[in-house]
């Protein structure tokens, strides 16, 4: 980097104070997205008697020689070896300050600044692009700040210049292009406090019209001061302490060339730091800041004690273990964080362990909590101060009660005494037996019906002794019974519900029924007829067609269900007359004398009659029938 004093020769067509406009250091910066207290203008450049020549200065901008940067322009478009973000680092806006354009042009920016002991350190910070046509050096392209006092002098150590060369330190190469990325620079003006002092900014392409030259740029002022991590240091920490940001060179007081140090402070120990600005040529420009430890804070000892379980606040940590505690409590405000040193006590809760067993049903109440299911359960006691709660396990079983169940039907009218309680309406009970310790109590649960059962049973009639039916009960409501039936001879089963009757003569039945244990009775009786079921047939008839015994038929009572078959003969055994399946009331029934349409002699005849009773006996008869005319 060639660094050398350069001889403006100015030739503006203004003054230069019609450039300059009175900033703070609120507006000396570019995040606002503005130009803030900056003046922009721009003119031709040229070289004469091997010096560079800035003239023809006009107010404005040309050719966007000044364009405000802004994060979304992401990186400069022409290098591309290396990212070289177009706003500084931590910044929203920065300036550019300069073109791509070439054609022997400058570009610059002007601002005045009231000195004071907080703002007397100018902060910059620029990044750099430039093009190498290999000239002479004071027709390169170049960026220069200077810093001019109220009469238009430059201050001695205000100023930093870089024009194009081969090799510059700190710059990196892109083909023809020289290049360094964003760099921090600051400018001592404690010696200007209470002036006005202008700081210029400009880049310039080449002499020559051919080659371009532009910059990044963004500023800030600060205050020329050592500055420590914190306002209250105490006595076992360490301390970082920082010179301003943005010179050339730093020389600390222990040896160390860093912008930083790190220190273990005493009270009264003092640090000192010297300070180079870039760009300067003699020791005349460094200038040196002090650092005197201030003093100490000393620890808050605390010695404190709790249960186990619970917790000790210190600031917005808890503790909840035995040791010894240091922590830093943040104060609001310009007040020191306080530090306390806290050694902790953790006392054991009283522990004890029991076994319970419950029955069903019952409850175990510990403190305020109340348990009535298996299982472990911890329960936390309080006792009063100083003392520590006490802690009891229980381990809580639960024995089963004795349950059974039981259905019961009685008569209406009748009652159900089970324990203590007696019941005559339908239902389920629950009764409880008690039984003694360590026995638990018995649980019956009772299903009652209350019926009213009414028995109708049906009889019937035989034809014959020695035939059988079966006797029909029905029985509202059905259920569960037990059966008697009287008299029970001559029945298939004395205690069936439907039992079989063979009686030899007309019997009356009686049935009685009870459910099942409990001694509820009703009864019913059913009659069973026992007659006698015979077919009569005439030992003669006359067919003479007087009205009276015309006709050979049998005769009976209702028992006879159908004659199946009746059957004449003639002496010679051919059959004369064939009648089926009549009934003995059809008075179309019979024999009447004729054998193929014609009266037959006077003689006997022997017959044939087969016949069904009701009962579904078959039964037949069989003789001889005399025919007279």
């Amino acid at each position: 980097m060639l660094k050398r004093l350069v001889l403006f020769l100015m030739m503006p067509l203004f003054p230069i104070r019609l450039f300059a406009q009175q900033a703070d250091c609120s507006s000396i910066g570019f995040d606002a997205g503005t130009r803030g207290g900056w003046v922009f203008s721009n003119g031709r450049v040229l070289d004469q008697n091997n010096q560079t020549i800035f003239m023809n200065e006009t107010a404005g901008t040309l050719l966007d020689g000044h364009y405000i940067t802004k994060l979304s322009d992401g990186n400069d478009p022409v290098i591309n070896t290396a990212q070289l973000p177009m706003v500084a680092p931590g910044s929203t806006n920065s300036l550019r300050i300069g073109n791509r354009t070439s054609g022997a042009r400058f570009d610059r920016i002007r601002t005045s600044l009231f000195i004071t002991p907080d703002n007397a350190i100018f902060q910059y910070r620029f990044a750099i692009v430039l093009q190498d046509p290999n000239h002479l050096p004071f027709q390169q392209p170049a960026f220069r700040i200077r810093v001019l006092t109220d009469k238009g002098s430059e201050i001695g150590c205000g100023y930093y210049e870089v024009s194009a060369a081969r090799q510059i330190s700190g710059f990196k190469e892109q083909g023809s292009l020289r290049y360094r990325n964003w760099t921090t620079g600051a400018i001592n003006l404690r010696a200007f406090v209470g002036q006005v002092l202008t700081i210029e900014v400009t880049t310039n392409d080449c002499t020559e019209g051919g080659h371009y030259g532009y910059a990044y740029f963004d500023a800030q002022c600060i205050k020329p001061e050592v500055t420590v991590q914190t306002k209250c240091p105490g006595s076992q920490d360490s301390l970082v302490i920082s010179a301003p940001a943005g010179f050339e060179a730093y020389q600390w007081s222990n040896g160390a060339i860093s912008p930083s140090i790190t220190i273990f402070p005493k009270e009264g120990d003092q640090y000192s730091v010297r300070i180079r600005p870039f760009s300067s040529l003699n020791t005349d420009c460094d200038f040196s800041l002090t650092y005197t430890v201030p003093a100490l804070r000393k620890p808050t000892v605390l010695s404190a004690s709790i249960c186990a379980g619970e917790g000790f606040v210190i600031g917005d940590t808890t503790f909840r273990t035995s040791g010894t505690f240091t922590r830093r409590l943040k104060r609001a405000g310009e007040v020191c964080d306080s530090v306390v040193v806290t050694t902790l006590t953790v006392r054991p809760l009283v522990q004890s362990t029991q076994s319970v067993t419950l029955c069903a049903g019952e409850s175990l109440t510990i403190n305020k909590s109340v348990y009535t299911k298996a299982g472990t359960y911890i329960d936390t006691i309080p006792r009063n101060a100083p003392l520590c709660d006490s802690v009891v396990t229980t381990i809580l079983s639960i024995r089963p009660l004795v349950t059974r169940a039981q259905s019961v039907t009685i008569c209406a009218g009748d009652s159900y005494n089970i324990a203590n309680s007696l019941y005559q309406q339908a239902g389920i009970y629950t009764d409880r037996f008690a039984r003694p310790l360590p026995l638990c109590d018995s649980i019956v649960t009772t299903t009652l019906s209350v019926i009213d059962p009414i028995v109708t049973i049906t009889g019937g009639r035989l034809y014959q002794a020695g035939d059988s039916l079966q006797l029909q009960v029905a029985i509202v409501p059905p259920g569960l019974y037990q059966y008697q039936w009287t008299p029970s001879d001559q029945l298939s089963c004395a205690s069936c519900p439907a039992p079989w009757a063979s009686p030899s003569e007309t019997t009356v039945y009686k049935l009685t029924i009870s459910t099942d244990g409990q001694g509820c009775q009703r009864s019913g009786e059913a009659t069973v007829v026992v007659e006698a079921c015979n077919l009569y047939l005439p030992d003669a008839f006359t067919p003479d067609g007087d009205g009276i015994n015309d006709v050979f038929k049998p005769v009976g009572g209702d028992c006879v269900a159908e004659v199946k078959t009746m059957v004449v003969y003639n002496r010679w055994g051919e059959k004369i007359h064939l009648q089926t399946n009549f009934s003995i009331k059809d008075p179309d029934a019979g024999w009447d004398g004729t054998y193929l349409g014609k009266p037959v002699l006077s003689g006997q005849y022997p017959f044939r009659i087969d016949y069904i009773r009701r009962n579904g006996r078959s039964s037949s008869l069989s003789g001889m029938v005399t025919l007279v005319r």
